[in-house]
């Protein structure tokens, strides 16, 4: 009887009880809804500012496209594009390579005297000292001190005309006679014969190239000099006959003396001389092509300027440098 009259008030406490647990679940699923809303609107704002981001990156680079296309567009050519070619050995080129070694040590003295000259006067050389056509462009440049010895650097110089232009070829090596002064020696004569050829867009230069590099070591001195004989084909797509160039020059490395007057010193001054002679016919310079032979010429010359090999001289020393200083 007594557990009778406790089961409705037991049954109305259960009814409270999952009232409550209702009411419970419902404030929890509550909570847990609004902290997703708030995952969602982070996400999205999260998604904004990306896409926004991405629409900025796009605008910039489409306008960095624009700006590329227009510098192109204002280009008067494509970038040029250079190709060597061995050009193989014609009948008379023995007696042609044979004249050019025979004289080869007249421009080893003339390179010396200029300097000398130079030297004494502080003025340029007088072309008409030495024979060589009127129209001739001698160029004497300025001196480039190394902090290297005169041996090293007229090793890596030869090493540089001898072996690192890596270009196809048709090239001989020989010994010159060794009837040289006394305390001068000659070695590794170096004959070449190969073609260039230069293409800016439509425009074409093609010319062929023979030439001798012989170096010249005496006590305190290295002397690099060549000789050769270019001969232009091509220009502009206009084919070219009757012209040629004779070029000589030299790198003459010598001791640079030390201000303080240190004889440790191991310091090296590099003198570069060139001397070209256009002999260009007539019939070449006739009415009408005389502005194509005219843009040619200086074309070639501002392509034959020996103190590039100077520059290229120069990185293979300090290459040479680290390699010593850090090896692998």
């Amino acid at each position: 009887m007594a557990l009778r009259a406790e089961l409705p008030v037991l049954m109305d406490r259960l009814k409270r009880l999952h009232q409550e647990m209702d009411n419970m679940n419902i404030g929890a699923m509550a909570v847990g809804r609004q902290e997703t809303i708030e995952l969602w609107r982070k996400m999205a704002l999260y998604q904004r500012q990306t896409r926004m981001s991405a629409e900025e990156e796009n605008k910039r680079l489409r306008e960095l496209i624009q700006q590329h296309n227009e510098t192109i567009e204002r280009l008067p050519d494509p970038w040029p594009c250079r190709r060597q070619y061995p050009v193989p050995l014609g009948n008379n080129d023995s007696l042609l390579f044979r004249d050019m070694a025979g004289t080869i040590d007249f421009v080893q003295r003339q390179v010396l005297r200029v300097l000398s000259l130079d030297s004494n006067s502080g003025t340029a050389t007088d072309v008409t000292l030495f024979p060589s056509a009127k129209n001739a462009h001698p160029r004497l440049f300025a001196d480039k001190i190394l902090p290297y010895s005169v041996q090293l650097t007229g090793d890596v110089a030869w090493q540089y005309f001898a072996h690192s232009f890596r270009r196809p070829t048709t090239r001989f090596y020989y010994h010159a006679e060794t009837n040289q002064s006394s305390g001068l020696v000659c070695d590794d004569t170096i004959v070449e014969s190969f073609g260039e050829e230069h293409r800016f867009g439509k425009i074409l230069f093609d010319f062929k190239v023979k030439q001798i590099v012989r170096r010249y070591v005496v006590a305190g001195r290295v002397v690099i000099a060549w000789r050769a004989l270019l001969h232009p084909k091509t220009f502009k797509n206009e084919s070219l006959h009757g012209i040629q160039f004779k070029e000589k020059g030299a790198l003459v490395i010598e001791p640079f003396p030390a201000p303080n007057g240190d004889g440790n010193n191991v310091s090296c001054v590099v003198h570069t001389w060139q001397m070209i002679t256009p002999d260009i016919t007539d019939d070449a310079a006739k009415s009408g092509r005389s502005k194509l032979v005219h843009d040619m010429t200086e074309f070639l010359l501002e392509g034959c300027q020996p103190e590039r090999a100077v520059e290229n001289l120069e990185r293979a020393l300090r290459a040479q440098s680290s390699q010593q200083l850090y090896p692998c």
